[in-house]
């Protein structure tokens, strides 16, 4: 009987190892995947404010360039 308990002991202590070491190994690609989404939440920010800085070097271009076009038709109706 002791030696059923012993064994059943046994047993029991192998079963929590594997566990414990099955929740470590889970614990430690927790921690990974959120280092892997902080790192892709930092790129996508940086990628918003270089599209938002895209779009705002668009609309000076975009104003320079209408600009351009005035001055060229004034040009043109003060030389008629």
């Amino acid at each position: 009987m002791p030696q059923d308990l012993n064994k059943s002991l046994a047993e029991s202590n192998s079963c929590i190892n594997i566990v414990e070491e099955h929740e470590c190994f889970l614990q430690h690609m927790f921690e990974e995947a959120n280092i892997a989404t902080v790192a892709e939440q930092d790129l996508f920010g940086s990628l918003l404010k270089e599209l938002s800085d895209c779009q705002i070097d668009l609309a000076g271009q975009q104003a320079i360039h209408q600009a351009s076009e005035q001055i060229a038709e004034q040009c043109i109706c003060n030389a008629k």
